[in-house]
């Protein structure tokens, strides 16, 4: 925390933040309604500064803790919130992610894939190019997938389902890999092309036991039943 930051500010920061490592959410919603949405008074105390660090994180905290009380549509409104958007200059690289990251989640929820695909697509970038984390990238590889099976959008999940498969050859992850292979085969599915379908969940089905991933072949031994 900057030294521009009042120890008042910070006390409130750390305590909203404990009530929702706590799971308090509504608790913790309203210490942060009292940081982010001060009482006139407290406005008139020129005493209490804050950065414009502090203020993004703090209200990207307020959205985590919306996304935890199932209020997508008021945690969509504090991601695109101006204020939010003017303090991204000021977040680190990992910040960052976490920013598009929970975004792209939000998104997802209220099944506006266009948007997600799009904060999702930033968090990967951020996290293959800046970071240099895989397993970020894998989690919201995996997260677009899903949603996008949620929301039964298989042309779109055949498409991202294939360009997740190259990222995870390209990057040598083996867990994004299944991942994307048992994707596209849902959508190939959805689409009702079972054949194909069908043709790729037995290859896969024969790499699967090759490499004795038990659990992984009753699930796609099921799925093969399934069509």
């Amino acid at each position: 925390m900057s030294e521009f930051i009042s120890p008042e500010l910070i006390e409130q920061f750390n305590k909203a933040a404990q009530l929702a490592r706590e799971g308090k959410y509504e608790e913790s919603l309203a210490g942060w309604n009292r940081l982010l949405f001060p009482s006139k008074e407290d406005k008139q105390d020129k005493s209490k500064m804050m950065s414009g660090h502090f203020l993004g994180i703090a209200m990207m905290r307020r959205a985590w803790v919306l996304i935890d009380l199932k209020n997508y549509e008021e945690a969509k409104r504090a991601f695109e919130e101006d204020i939010m958007k003017a303090c991204l200059g000021q977040f680190s690289m990992h910040e960052l992610y976490e920013y598009y990251f929970s975004y792209g989640n939000t998104l997802g929820e209220l099944g506006d894939l266009d948007g997600m695909d799009d904060a999702f697509s930033r968090a990967i970038n951020i996290a293959a190019k800046e970071i240099g984390d895989l397993s970020r990238c894998e989690l919201t590889w995996k997260n677009l997938m899903s949603f996008a099976e949620n929301f039964q959008a298989w042309e779109y999940l055949e498409r991202e389902s294939k360009n997740a498969l190259t990222f995870a050859e390209n990057s040598n992850s083996e867990l994004l890999k299944f991942e994307a292979k048992w994707y596209h085969i849902l959508a190939l599915k959805g689409l009702n092309q079972v054949e194909r379908a069908r043709e790729e969940a037995e290859l896969m089905l024969k790499d699967l036991r090759k490499m004795d991933a038990d659990k992984a072949v009753t699930r796609l031994q099921d799925l093969i039943d399934s069509m």
